[in-house]
């Protein structure tokens, strides 16, 4: 969990957010420390390969 500016953000809901969108293979998500909100939200995506 993070507390990104007074609120609980659960790094599991953000990733299964990302896992949504049909062109993102992997996820993960982590919160990094800021001076102003306490935590950022970083996420690392991987994109699923394209066909043509």
């Amino acid at each position: 969990m993070m507390i990104s500016g007074g609120f609980d953000v659960y790094a599991r809901e953000v990733e299964d957010a990302r896992h949504s969108h049909p062109a993102v293979a992997e996820a993960a998500v982590l919160g990094l420390p800021d001076a102003e909100w306490g935590e950022v939200i970083a996420a690392f995506v991987v994109r699923r390969p394209c066909c043509r």
